[in-house]
């Protein structure tokens, strides 16, 4: 059964496993992706199901007449968890001058950079430019003409036009409607702040809500459902920049807005660890040979899974302006 890194932690605690639980809650502080998402513990570090494609037939009959039988369609899938960590060294005249709290600094650093280099791959992740690491959505949808999860930002059936479009709250209401039982939009600082706004303004408004999240920040929704802020990944590059391909072609200066469903029967996490507990894994090496350092570990092997291909909706091509109704 998928658990939420809030849920792992809990149980965590109730077996006695503070340490293992401190982790995880730290992942979870550091990406709000991570805390709203839940991951499902796998085995052999892939995952193999069906995917619905289409829904059997169904009809009325008259007495005495049968039924044409139809089971529908699926299509059968595998998603698969990478290996994703780094190791940090501390040297030990350090941790005699200043302490053990000099290398949990730095592990508390690695933490951050690991989290926000998994949100960077679940949007920007590409296994055809570099295999070792998962699909993420850019990658799933496309900017083909075909993809009913495609949408564009003045509205269902425009035109895109080149160098991208102003968003339209239109788009946002129905990227929604595409997706099966959302929960969350994913988009850039930028475009939060731009809905924000829309919501001051008169004749645009907007269902602009705020709540809170498992630490008790401040966290801006739209129609009901979260945003997923992006900002820069562990390189401090940022994650949906100003900088993609509209569907229309031109200069690339757009971004995308992700409308999704981060749940077991939509888009979830896998991982391949050895348990929900140590999901993530921060392990003390000791003193290496070479080198008169500490080293320490941090690792994790996970991946994400799409099991309903309506769980994520994505509007391409929005430009860097003011939000219309």
């Amino acid at each position: 059964m998928p658990l939420s890194l809030i849920d792992a932690a809990e149980s965590a605690v109730n077996r006695g496993e503070d340490r293992k639980a401190e982790i995880i809650m730290q992942f979870a502080e550091e990406s709000m992706l991570l805390q709203s998402m839940t991951f499902e513990k796998i085995n052999g570090g892939s995952l193999t199901a069906s995917r619905e494609e289409r829904l059997p037939n169904v009809g009325f009959r008259g007495i005495n007449e049968g039924y044409q039988e139809d089971a529908g369609e699926t299509i059968p899938f595998t998603e698969s968890t990478k290996i994703l960590g780094g190791d940090l060294d501390v040297d030990v005249s350090i941790v005699r001058q200043l302490g053990e709290g000099a290398r949990s600094s730095r592990e508390n650093m690695k933490v951050r950079a690991l989290a926000l280099q998994f949100d960077r791959t679940f949007i920007k992740g590409d296994p055809t430019t570099n295999p070792k690491e998962f699909a993420g959505l850019q990658a799933r949808i496309p900017l083909s003409p075909t993809s009913t999860q495609l949408v564009f930002p003045a509205g269902p059936g425009t035109t895109p036009s080149s160098n991208g479009d102003a968003l339209r709250l239109l788009s946002l209401d129905w990227a929604k409607k595409r997706t099966r039982r959302p929960t969350h939009w994913v988009m850039n600082q930028t475009m939060a702040l731009l809905l924000t706004e829309a919501a001051r303004t008169t004749g645009v408004s907007g269902f602009i809500q705020y709540t809170q999240d498992e630490f008790g920040r401040p966290v801006t929704m739209y129609a009901g459902l979260p945003i997923i802020e992006m900002e820069e990944d562990n390189l401090a590059n940022e994650i949906l920049p100003f900088e993609e391909e509209s569907p229309g072609g031109g200069t690339p200066t757009s971004t995308s807005i992700y409308c999704v469903s981060l749940r077991q029967e939509g888009l979830m996490g896998i991982h391949n660890m050895p348990s929900d507990a140590e999901m993530f894994q921060i392990r003390d090496l000791g003193e290496v040979d070479d080198k008169p350092v500490l080293r320490t570990r941090v690792e994790t092997e996970m991946g994400i899974a799409v099991m309903d291909a309506r769980s994520v909706t994505r509007i391409a091509g929005i430009t860097n302006a003011a939000v219309t109704a």
